[in-house]
């Protein structure tokens, strides 16, 4: 004996009949959004286009005015040339040595000394400086310790760390 969740045939048929309904009400829904996110797109791209044609249509008479002055100024130029040749001349040529001035390459020295010289002095002091920092704590290390051997667990132990800390992170370079 088979058991069916209905208990007519009728009510099968009405159960298909609604899920067909359901189905075809989801397709519209699907349908309908679908139509408005493509009215949307177009909207969208005439936008779009609109705003590249004005953007178009502002570069392009960028470029003509900038054009107009470039040829205002070259005609000033050439007149200016025309009726004084003598100061044009003039002109490039302080212009060409102000150009060269700029562009030259700078000298290797610069007054009475350099700062490789003072490098060449120093180097040696800086090396002496840095043996005797190394010397001096070494040392200032082995009379911590002699002093803290012979007083074991005394009152100054807690100074002798505290200085023992600093000596480590204290560097002079």
């Amino acid at each position: 004996m088979s058991t069916s969740i209905f208990h007519s045939k009728e009510q099968g048929r009405q159960a298909v009949e609604d899920v067909k309904d359901q189905a075809r009400q989801a397709a519209n829904d699907v349908r309908d959004a679908a139509d408005e996110v493509a009215g949307r797109a177009r909207r969208i791209g005439a936008n779009l286009r609109e705003n590249a044609s004005d953007a178009v249509q502002r570069a392009t008479g960028a470029v003509r005015e900038l054009k107009s002055r470039g040829t205002d100024a070259a005609d000033h130029v050439r007149d200016f040339i025309r009726e004084k040749p003598l100061a044009a001349v003039v002109g490039f040529a302080a212009f060409g040595l102000a150009v060269g001035y700029l562009l030259r390459p700078a000298p290797r020295k610069r007054g009475w000394f350099d700062a490789s010289d003072i490098s060449d002095i120093l180097q040696p002091l800086e090396r002496r400086a840095r043996s005797g920092y190394r010397d001096l704590r070494s040392r200032g290390a082995d009379v911590i310790g002699s002093v803290q051997d012979r007083i074991p667990d005394h009152p100054v132990d807690a100074m002798v760390d505290r200085a023992r800390s600093f000596g480590r992170n204290f560097k002079f370079w």
